[in-house]
């Protein structure tokens, strides 16, 4: 006797299509169906600017949450097509699955929406992956097997999650990484102060994000015109070296040429274990062999350069590639960009800002700059840290969970392991595995590195805590 189906792992947590098409109307039918399925209930809100947000009830009682979209290509994009398939192709950090109204046969009077859209609820929301039929098979793709597409992956990330203490990954040779500016984060303080290597990135797209460079605690050190722009580029208040309190960093303050400088030198002067992540990286890389990596990525991954940074420090995202050129659009304005000059625009960025590492009086010019996604520098760390085949990371606020919980977690496995596989022979790598550790037991709130005590830091306190 054959038993239930037992769903697998959600995959996708939204669903979209272009206004007009077949497409449209398949998301109409799972919203509110003419004929309510009887395998499933759903529940959704009504149609608001193009959205509509609901859920599927599977028979176990699980709730499985997704958003419906119209007007955008995001998640689960269905494309209006000439075929139908629930078989899907990548592009950048969508799945598209083509859909067609068009039925077989000669007396076909085409596809009905209601039963394709709950064909697509079925694989790619009830099944998703690694689900178990009613005789106990187990699947990795909503649609059953596909012998053309990987279910391991070359670069795989594993759950570090209750395995092992804080001094024990120490142990391993661990790394964190983090943001320039006043650290409002409570979990990067004591990964630093216990010495792990601390990687510094570079690239938030404005000065007053989650790692404030416009600020030194809660003073203000760069005018409010500056909260926009690239921190790298954001220039000091003028009367700030006489205004603000510095304390035992106003030799620092006064070497150093911008906020962004200041930061980088300070915090390296409290903890030596903090290094900019273009210096490390070039620190354990030639540059013929990092230049190469840029140059395969603008050849056959050219969408990893999906960020352009413009003279004044204002991001642009991008917005389409034709041939070499990429186009990046930003608010009212869009710039063109040669990707075959992306490698060495690249590289100049990385070695002009490893300077700044040593010299707070370094000011990096002022240019259009492209920059690479955050799995460039994901599988570049693991890599670079790499020990018998496995690498050790300690997750900020949000990376363990993007990178292993919910259905976004699919689309980021499979552009980490694309890019790996890419230039793993530069490294005479065949796999990797990136282990990854929750650091929400370290939390240190209201201290940030300025404020932070030495004298009274128990290191023990934290060794013995379970990640």
């Amino acid at each position: 006797m054959k038993g239930k189906l037992i769903p697998g792992n959600q995959i996708v947590n939204v669903i979209s299509a272009m206004p007009g098409g077949f497409a449209e109307e398949i998301l109409k039918q799972i919203a509110h169906p003419k004929i309510f399925p009887i395998v499933n209930t759903r529940k959704f809100s009504k149609w608001e600017n193009g959205m509509s947000i609901g859920q599927v009830v599977l028979d176990n009682g699980e709730e499985r949450e997704f958003v419906l979209k119209i007007g955008v290509e995001e998640g689960l994009f269905l494309k209006d097509s000439r075929n139908l398939s629930l078989k899907h192709v990548c592009d950048g950090d969508k799945c598209i699955i083509p859909v067609s109204n068009n039925g077989k046969g000669r007396r076909s009077k085409g596809r009905n929406p209601l039963t394709v859209a709950n064909n697509i609820i079925g694989s790619w929301i009830i099944h998703g992956q690694n689900w178990q039929d009613r005789s106990g098979n187990y699947f990795f793709w909503p649609y059953g097997i596909d012998q053309n597409r990987k279910s391991s992956y070359d670069f795989s990330v594993e759950d570090g999650k209750n395995q092992d203490t804080f001094g024990a990954v120490i142990e391993k040779g661990i790394v964190r990484s983090g943001h320039i500016g006043t650290w409002r984060s409570p979990v990067i303080l004591v990964p630093s102060a216990a010495g792990i290597p601390v990687i510094l990135h570079e690239f938030q797209e404005k000065s007053d994000g989650s790692g404030s460079v416009v600020m030194f605690g809660d003073k203000r050190i760069s005018p409010e015109s500056y909260d926009e722009v690239w921190g790298p580029y954001a220039e000091w208040d003028s009367e700030v070296l006489n205004q603000v309190d510095f304390g035992s960093f106003q030799n620092i303050a006064e070497k150093s040429l911008t906020p962004f400088n200041f930061h980088l030198a300070a915090t390296r002067n409290l903890f030596s274990n903090c290094r900019l992540a273009s210096e490390f990286i070039l620190s354990k890389m030639e540059k013929d062999k990092l230049l190469e990596i840029f140059r395969i990525i603008a050849e056959k991954d050219p969408e990893r350069y999906y960020r352009l940074i413009d003279g004044s420090g204002l991001t642009y995202r991008l917005k389409g590639i034709n041939k070499d050129i990429a186009t990046y659009a930003g608010y009212q304005k869009e710039i063109t960009f040669d990707l075959k000059q992306a490698p060495e625009n690249v590289l100049q960025t990385f070695t002009e800002l490893a300077r700044v590492q040593d010299n707070p009086g370094y000011q990096i010019t002022r240019k259009i700059r492209l920059v690479l996604d955050s799995h460039f520098y994901i599988v570049v760390f693991g890599i670079l840290t790499a020990k018998d085949g496995k690498s050790y990371h300690l997750s900020g606020r949000y990376m363990h969970k993007y990178l292993l919980e919910g259905a976004d977690s699919y689309m980021h496995r499979i552009r980490n392991d694309r890019l790996f596989s890419l230039i793993k022979h530069l490294f005479n790598l065949n796999k990797l595995k990136f282990v990854i550790y929750p650091s929400t037991n370290l939390r240190l709130p209201r201290v940030n590195q300025y404020s932070f005590d030495h004298e009274t830091w128990n290191p023990e306190h934290w060794l013995v805590k379970k990640l």
